[in-house]
């Protein structure tokens, strides 16, 4: 009997459903795509972003008497921030060597998460691969000018007292537009053995998955953990990525908040035209006894149908509006994030929910005699 009433009942209110299905496909499609693309684009421009170089900044607190860190500084921190927040990590040691063709400045990294923190910098050649690596460097376009150098090339380095050397292959050569193309790159345990330095640091440069205050928060944190040390946030870095994400966050809730509105306000005006239109009907079950539960249940089912049909119809074509805004303004093409589903499910849900509350309301008061005696 109930499904035979359900079925009449949209038998007999095809347009007014067809209007409802049309209002949720239409709020779907677009919500789903603004849902997608945020999740898309901010996923994308965090792992651009991260091709932008270190967001923290790790020295000595007394770098004016003490230079330089223990090496051992790197795996207090990588057990403070904890290893799965750490993108890249990478200690850097300066000092003056001697090259064959005159003075250069020497850095000391660890290549592997050197080229993670500077992916952005291009190169001729290639990046030095392994941490061990002690035969090959990297060096600035600037220096490789002046010393005539080029990839494949030898050149030998040597320390201050000429009683330490290390003939190198030129395995790639940099062009920054910073310092760093006046110098030398290579691994840290052979800049520590030229410069004399073993099992220090002067700095170390690191990309932590924080954005935002939460960059500043993280290094008040590690200045309190490990005294010995100075820790920045690169705001340059930092502060501008989670600036972005905040924009676009504010931007997509407001104009998913408007048209969930608007959806809201034509869903409710389609339920309550059907609920007019059906009043004679509801007062003949309250007469033959069916209690509130019953008409509610009544409702409810249509209502999961009609969201159920525009929401199945309006995800993919939510899919194809996120290509053509991700083309558009972004320049980029959208892939399908499954967070849109249960997402889109529980405002439509909600949307629903909010809809209906008046239309349910006024069947709950229909007056019954009123209505039959009209009939």
């Amino acid at each position: 009997m109930f499904l035979r009433l359900i079925r009449q009942g949209i038998r007999n209110q095809r347009n007014r459903i067809a209007v409802g299905v049309f209002c949720v496909f239409i709020g779907v499609t677009v919500v789903s795509s603004l849902i997608n693309l945020y999740y898309d684009i901010s996923y994308k421009m965090h792992e651009e972003l991260k091709s932008h170089g270190a967001n923290f900044f790790v020295g000595s607190k007394t770098y004016s008497v003490s230079p330089t860190l223990d090496q051992s500084v790197l795996d207090l921190l990588i057990k403070t921030i904890t290893r799965e927040k750490i993108v890249a990590i990478s200690p850097f040691l300066y000092g003056i060597a001697r090259l064959d063709l005159g003075n250069a400045v020497l850095v000391g990294v660890d290549f592997p998460e050197f080229k993670k923190l500077e992916r952005h910098w291009p190169i001729v050649g290639q990046w030095v691969s392994m941490s061990f690596d002690d035969r090959h460097c990297v060096v600035g376009r600037t220096l490789a000018n002046t010393m005539h150098l080029k990839v494949g090339d030898s050149l030998t380095v040597y320390s201050q007292d000429l009683n330490t050397h290390a003939p190198l292959t030129i395995k790639g050569i940099i062009e920054t537009g910073e310092s760093a193309d006046e110098q030398v790159f290579v691994n840290l345990p052979l800049a520590q053995r030229i410069l004399g330095l073993e099992g220090k640091v002067h700095h170390a440069m690191l990309r932590v998955e924080v954005t935002g205050t939460e960059a500043e928060h993280l290094a008040r944190f590690l200045e309190k953990t490990i005294p010995f040390i100075k820790a920045d946030a690169l705001k340059r870095v930092s502060y501008s990525e989670g600036k972005i994400l905040e924009s676009m966050t504010g931007l997509m809730t407001l104009m998913v908040s408007t048209i969930v509105v608007l959806m809201t306000l034509v869903l409710m005006t389609t339920l309550t035209a059907m609920t007019a239109f059906r009043r004679k009907e509801i007062a003949l079950m309250k007469a033959l006894g069916a209690k509130n539960r019953s008409i509610l249940s009544y409702f409810t089912v249509e209502i999961i149908l009609i969201v159920l049909v525009g929401t199945i119809l309006g995800i993919p074509a939510g899919f194809i509006l996120a290509q053509i805004f991700g083309k558009t303004i972004f320049l980029s093409f959208v892939s399908f994030r499954l967070i849109v589903i249960p997402f889109t499910l529980a405002i439509m849900s909600g949307t629903a929910v909010l809809a209906a509350i008046i239309p349910i309301r006024r069947a709950y008061r229909l007056d019954t005699a009123l209505v039959l005696k009209e009939e």
